[in-house]
């Protein structure tokens, strides 16, 4: 699993613009993020995502590429170290559990994997009246396009699982 170190190195790293390219400017960006989010707290994030994907693991359609986890609302955080273009430097998602999860340490798991909050619209008649249509909207936590990654997953992730009750 990620540490917090390579964490906010990995956060601090990201830039979409020259202008937020070169050593100095990471720096600034490392420094911000470090006010903003303390190690204490990144690393509360780094293991509320473990036992997240723990939870995805043990879901019925893991092993079929995607886990799908319906939350009440979406309340999606973004890290914002003031890149140019106000591009975010990390998206942190809170699950049905109420947990932060870092998309950062999701990808550190599952590769270059889609990780967002999908919007899933519908419409269904009223029960008072069948002439009356209503729209709703279905929200969830959707995780796929990682199944190069199942087995590695599994093992980095029940490995230290059992570590951890080992020590």
């Amino acid at each position: 699993m990620i540490s917090v170190s390579d964490l906010k190195d990995k956060i601090a790293s990201v830039y979409r613009w020259g202008a937020d390219r070169g050593e100095e400017k990471k720096l600034e960006r490392l420094r911000l993020l470090e006010q903003q989010y303390p190690d204490d707290k990144l690393a509360e994030i780094i293991e509320n995502t473990r036992l997240f994907l723990i939870d995805a693991i043990n879901s019925p359609t893991f092993n079929h590429g995607y886990v799908s986890i319906p939350l009440d609302e979406d309340t999606t955080e973004y890290i914002g170290l003031n890149l140019m273009g106000g591009w975010f430097s990390e998206k942190l998602f809170t699950d049905d559990k109420g947990r932060l999860i870092s998309q950062t340490v999701v990808e550190s798991v599952l590769g270059d994997c889609e990780c967002d909050i999908r919007y899933n619209p519908y419409t269904y008649e009223s029960p008072d009246d069948p002439d009356v249509m209503s729209e709703g909207c279905d929200i969830e936590l959707y995780l796929g396009h990682y199944k190069d990654y199942i087995q590695s997953a599994k093992e980095e992730l029940i490995g230290r699982q059992k570590n951890i009750k080992n020590s």
